[in-house]
């Protein structure tokens, strides 16, 4: 799965055919920018079901399908917002070591989190307070209004 794959989609082509040239382009470097990132949502979530390139090429399918012919009253801006929340809905579930690292930083993990969730203070505690991975997928979870948490 490639961009170009995306740009064969009613939806993208609906954004090219109604938005400016350097809106469209914007949007192709932001989904360039993305899909290599969200294929490693796998090293905090293992267990998760596909949240990659191929998800996100499957929510952008899935909303031209749904528009059905009405993607034709579908304005430029439309189909970006579409597009690019598509693309950034699941960013949430990928970030670095440096990131996972810095989680007991974020405000809510510990003036929420941890506070509303005991056995995982214990588990953050009785790991020297470093967030192992398992702790991340599980603040993750719970944080997933917001990318991680960050605040």
């Amino acid at each position: 799965m490639n961009l170009e794959e995306f740009k064969k989609l009613p939806l993208w082509k609906s954004m090219v055919a109604n938005s400016k040239a350097e809106e469209a382009a914007m949007v192709e470097r932001h989904v360039a920018y993305i899909l290599p990132l969200m294929e490693h949502y796998v090293d905090t979530f293992p267990t998760y079901t596909l949240h990659n390139k191929e998800h996100i090429y499957n929510v952008i399918r899935l909303m031209g399908q749904l528009l059905g012919d009405n993607i034709n009253l579908v304005s430029g801006l439309e189909a970006i917002v579409l597009i690019l929340s598509a693309v950034y809905h699941d960013f949430g579930m990928v970030f670095s070591e440096e990131e996972r690292k810095a989680i007991p930083e974020y405000r809510n993990f510990r003036e929420e989190f941890l506070a509303d969730m005991h056995s995982a203070r214990v588990q953050f505690e009785d790991n020297n307070k470093e967030v192992s991975k398992k702790l991340a997928e599980w603040y993750c979870r719970w944080a997933h209004a917001v990318k991680c948490g960050r605040n």
